[in-house]
């Protein structure tokens, strides 16, 4: 009885274990084989939502392996990398990057929700806009005003239909 006891428990344990192997060694197969940037980003992305929790250097480790994991919560680990393999500009982060674009009656702006600081600093570039006086012709011109006041302020401009793309990339995976 002892024996089948300990066959059970050891059967039960490699039976839990080896998927979970299966899948990290998956995740890490799919992840190096990213290039440096689009890592980092995975990496970025994981560290905004609060699943990753070193720093962001794009190399595969402990702590991007369970952070992949943990966000997968059984999904394919494939798809999500896969999904998360962009690459935002030099100096951009989630929770740095923005867009703007000029619409024929307005400005569109488009941020990630780690980025908690760009509401208000749009409001207070667009306040130091309102108290120049500066007279513009067309909203192109205040979107070109716009950009050096943000980014002053530690914000990085990402060309709209890219970081569009990239925000319904993780909006999809999120609603999964």
């Amino acid at each position: 009885m002892k024996r089948f006891l300990l066959v059970f428990t050891i059967a039960l344990t490699a039976g839990l274990t080896l998927p979970t192997l299966s899948k990290a060694n998956e995740a890490k197969s799919v992840f190096q084989s990213l290039g440096e940037c689009e890592r980092k980003f995975v990496q970025d992305f994981l560290k905004a939502d609060g699943y990753y929790k070193s720093s962001i250097d794009g190399l595969w480790g402990k702590g991007t392996e369970k952070a992949i994991l943990k966000f997968a919560n059984g999904r394919s680990v494939t798809n999500i990398i896969n999904r998360l393999g962009n690459c935002l500009p030099s100096g951009a982060t989630l929770s740095n990057a923005y867009s703007l674009r000029a619409k024929s009656d307005n400005v569109e702006s488009g941020f990630y929700i780690a980025n908690k600081n760009f509401a208000a600093t749009f409001n207070d570039c667009t306040n130091e806009l309102l108290n120049s006086n500066k007279k513009f012709n067309s909203w192109n011109q205040v979107v070109n005003a716009l950009e050096p006041c943000l980014e002053g302020k530690g914000q990085v401009r990402v060309e709209y239909k890219m970081f569009d793309k990239i925000l319904d990339e993780i909006g999809e995976l999120r609603s999964q």
